[in-house]
């Protein structure tokens, strides 16, 4: 997949002691790089595997003069702990039904109050979107 991706895709692997422990997939496009999807193995858990990668990923972008750093979508202590700006990307809503795409903006609305007035954890769009109003 990156090999045929012209240069859009960046995969980052970190290992410990010959075995895989977290990777990072990211789309690099004009000096920005944005974190589509990190994941770690739970069994390395105590040894913080995302930040370290993240720490090593940050560096090598930095030596290559990458200008920008997007950590996409969501909200998440790990985001917080390496920057306290935020901002918010666009929406993307294709519906016929009216009711719907009020529906999918309120829940929007909703949860880009609830992470800018009282903070969270982490972002769970779920616990908007099946939980009874």
């Amino acid at each position: 997949m990156i090999k045929y991706a012209g240069g859009c895709l960046r995969l980052d692997l970190l290992k410990y002691k010959e075995e895989y422990v977290t990777y990072g997939l990211g789309l690099v496009y004009k000096g920005t790089y944005l974190a589509y999807q990190t994941a770690f193995d739970k069994r390395f858990s105590r040894l913080s595997p995302g930040k370290v990668l993240l720490h090593y990923l940050l560096i090598d972008l930095k030596r290559k003069n990458y200008k920008k750093f997007d950590f996409a979508r969501g909200y998440s202590l790990l985001k917080k702990e390496f920057t306290k700006k935020k901002s918010f990307q666009y929406d993307v809503y294709v519906v016929k039904n009216q009711a719907i795409y009020i529906y999918l903006k309120l829940i929007n609305i909703m949860r880009r109050l609830h992470i800018s007035l009282i903070g969270s954890k982490s972002s769970y769009d779920s616990q908007y979107l099946f939980k009874t109003l």
